[in-house]
């Protein structure tokens, strides 16, 4: 049982920890993920870290070569931008919290079920990020889906 309590409290301390940098220092996040903001009516769809856009005026249908390619203007972020990070930073530091309360105040049965909840959550997190921005890291996810799984294994 003290196994999976540990889990459960880093668990809450990585919670804490990566939710107080998003509601804290969300320009200091989205520069670290090397995210990029394009400039309205600029591009529809924007990968991150993409540096071009394609004219669809320019496209030659016949064998599909771009024949133009512009660069896209970058804007630097804005506080309403920077609001989804605080309210996503806010909700994850509140997960954390009830992380620890699970930990310390409630049963064995309760833990287990918060541990198989939060392997899927850090597996769907991981799943996501390496769909949609395959240059952002995995592993603060990976290695809590790893220990969770260790914990629970344990807690049997």
């Amino acid at each position: 049982m003290l196994f999976i309590q540990a889990t459960l409290a880093y668990n809450a301390f990585i919670l804490i920890l990566f939710g107080l940098i998003g509601l804290i220092f969300p320009k200091k996040m989205i520069e670290s993920m090397n995210i990029k903001f394009p400039a309205e009516n600029d591009i529809k769809e924007c990968e991150i870290g993409t540096a071009h856009k394609l004219d669809d005026t320019e496209l030659n249908k016949e064998n599909l070569d771009v024949k133009k390619e512009e660069t896209i203007k970058y804007i630097e972020p804005t506080e309403r931008q920077f609001m989804i990070y605080r309210i996503t930073g806010l909700w994850v530091v509140v997960q954390g919290i009830i992380c620890v309360y699970v930990a310390y105040a409630l049963n064995l049965k309760v833990q287990r079920i918060a541990c198989i909840l939060y392997t899927l959550t850090h597996l769907v997190e991981c799943i996501v990020k390496k769909k949609g921005a395959s240059d952002i890291s995995i592993f603060p996810n990976l290695h809590m889906v790893i220990i969770l799984i260790a914990a629970l294994g344990f807690s049997f």
